[in-house]
């Protein structure tokens, strides 16, 4: 449906707790996903690792760009009919 966008800005390692929302009620599934993206500044190497509730697979890191270098990592529900597939994400910023 749409994209919400939440943006936080640092300067130093982070914890963010974000809740992915189903907001469709309709018959026909939907893919419900985020993607997570770090854009470190010059002269520093931020990684990013995300782990969330109700994905699939296990913690998911980005850790390959380098200083002043985007890092993203993309997550994803498979929706169930009938039920609210809204899940969280945990945020690490290393």
């Amino acid at each position: 449906m749409g994209a919400n966008v939440r943006t936080a800005s640092g300067y130093d390692e982070a914890f963010h707790y974000v809740p992915i929302t189903e907001n469709d009620s309709g018959f026909t599934p939907v893919y419900l996903s985020a993607a997570v993206t770090l854009q470190s500044p010059p002269g520093v190497d931020f990684d990013l690792c995300v782990r969330c509730t109700n994905c699939a697979g296990a913690e998911k890191c980005s850790i390959t760009g380098g200083a002043g270098q985007t890092d993203t990592v993309t997550l994803y529900n498979d929706d169930d009919f009938g039920g609210d597939d809204t899940f969280y994400a945990f945020i690490e910023v290393r």
